[in-house]
């Protein structure tokens, strides 16, 4: 599935609503945690800080009190003991007067800082906020500046510098344990709700894929229920559908088996009622005009014309109601068409129809030529049976993309619509003697070829450009422009690989 149909599902829309509602719930949390932890850390880190400024502070004061700051030696090894902690950049004192009075830690690096007016506050005795200075190589320090009074003798000035990146370490440190955990949770979080997702929409899924079962005609398809929820509910309440449906299915096709069966049996009936009568009629005549020459000529002729009507209904019956089994060879239509039309020449003579014959196409196609011989035949019998005499039929061939059409087209007065739309069912006919079963045996050929076969009537309801190339081919020779019906049979032609 591509991201956006992902998107699209309900799958997705469940799975990224839950990943950013986790992402909007952790990074709220996450945000709230981490301040509360930096400045918590922050705090900590002042607390240590201020303590150690104490402490040095401290301890200066009892070395300036009880040494009368001779001891030098022991001021410097007090304080870088306490100057082991890695955060402090040097330590310096300054007498009262603001003179640097003691080395302690690195005490040259403070000099740039002598003529802050924080130095200038201390010395007078008063103690400063805590203030960042950058050094030469652009690191920030962080200086304390602090009076030393014992009691209300003034002492000097302590001055401590401390690394600002060696102080913020714990926090930037602090900072990326509370983003692993932010993503190690928004990862478990996705992983929840796709998880999730799955197990609320797998059932949904298995309903969707059973009802487009049922949506192809499967009815009686269930679904498992797997939980006692609304989705439970869902999928049994499906699942009596389904049953029903299937009830419903076996109903209505047995309904249908019944009346198709008597509406074949009613237009079987009516078929035969006429040959059978005639028949009846003329062996009860037999016994009383026996030895009348002129009726013993009739009713041979009767007897003769009724059964031949009575065979080949019953033949089309058989063609109708057998499966279509084809013995393909690769055929050429044109030549087929032709040879339709030659089996026609008397017929056509006999009611003054002009035939008029255009092979446009060279492809050959692959069919039965014994099944597709009777659908040619059966629609230039029904062209030319539909008009008057003095009329016309076409038959012309075309290559449209990968099929090949037949077309024949009468000028006949064609066929009224509400006609035309059942005129391929069988016992449907416009005529007045047949059995209405030549069109329907027709279909079921050409779509057992993998074709199609259309009525158009009149001409003028094909499509313009087959409409423009059959009356490119035949002008105005062919009177069957403005009426008439046409036949389009579409069969597949053979490809090259197929050679």
């Amino acid at each position: 599935m591509n991201p956006i149909s992902f998107l699209s599902s309900v799958r997705g829309k469940v799975v990224t609503g839950t990943v950013v509602l986790i992402l909007i719930l952790i990074g709220g949390v996450l945000t709230l945690l981490g301040r509360s932890q930096e400045n918590a850390l922050l705090r900590g880190v002042e607390f240590r800080i201020e303590d150690i400024v104490h402490t040095v502070e401290f301890r200066i004061i009892d070395l300036l009190t009880f040494d009368d700051g001779d001891n030098l030696v022991a001021i410097i090894s007090e304080t870088e003991v306490i100057a082991e902690n890695e955060t402090i950049d040097f330590i310096g004192v300054l007498d009262p007067a603001g003179d640097r009075i003691y080395f302690t830690l690195n005490a040259e690096l403070m000099d740039p800082y002598l003529e802050r007016p924080e130095v200038g506050a201390a010395l007078a005795r008063q103690t400063p906020d805590p203030f960042l200075v950058t050094d030469q190589s652009g690191k920030e320090i962080r200086m304390y500046v602090v009076p030393i009074i014992d009691f209300d003798t003034f002492l000097g000035v302590l001055l401590i510098g401390f690394r600002e990146d060696q102080i913020g370490g714990d926090v930037n440190r602090r900072r990326r344990w509370i983003l692993i955990l932010g993503a190690i949770s928004i990862i478990i979080g996705a992983a929840g709700a796709t998880l999730l997702a799955r197990n609320i929409l797998s059932p949904i899924e298995r309903l969707r894929r059973a009802v487009g079962r049922i949506g192809e005609g499967e009815f009686g398809e269930t679904v498992e229920i797997e939980t006692t929820d609304e989705i439970g509910a869902l999928a049994e309440t499906f699942n009596t559908m389904s049953i029903e449906l299937k009830k419903r299915e076996v109903e209505v096709r047995r309904s249908e088996r019944l009346t198709a069966i008597g509406t074949t049996a009613s237009a079987i009936a009516h078929e035969m009622k006429t040959p059978i009568t005639s028949i009846k009629t003329y062996v009860d005549m037999l016994p009383l005009r026996f030895d009348d020459p002129e009726f013993r000529g009739k009713f041979s002729h009767t007897i003769e014309d009724q059964t031949t009507r009575l065979i080949k209904l019953i033949d089309d019956l058989l063609d109708f109601s057998r499966e279509t089994r084809l013995h393909l060879s690769d055929l050429d239509l044109n030549l087929q068409l032709h040879m339709a039309v030659v089996v026609f020449r008397d017929l056509m003579v006999a009611n003054r129809v002009t035939a008029m014959e255009a092979y446009k196409s060279e492809r050959r196609v692959k069919g039965d030529p014994d099944k597709l011989e009777q659908v040619f035949f059966n629609l230039l019998k029904n062209g030319i049976e539909a008009q008057s005499e003095g009329g016309a039929i076409a038959i012309l061939t075309l290559d449209e993309g990968r099929d090949v059409l037949t077309v024949v087209a009468d000028a006949g007065p064609g066929v009224e619509s509400a006609t035309r739309d059942t005129l391929f069912e069988p016992f449907v006919t416009t005529k007045s003697k047949g059995t209405g079963l030549g069109l329907a045996i027709a279909k079921k050929v050409v779509l057992a070829h993998g074709g199609e076969i259309e009525l158009f009537s009149p001409l003028e309801e094909v499509e313009a450009g087959l409409l423009a190339r059959i009356r490119t081919t035949f002008g105005d020779n062919w009177p069957g422009d403005q009426h008439g019906s046409c036949f389009v049979v579409r069969l597949p032609a053979i490809t090259e690989s197929e050679n």
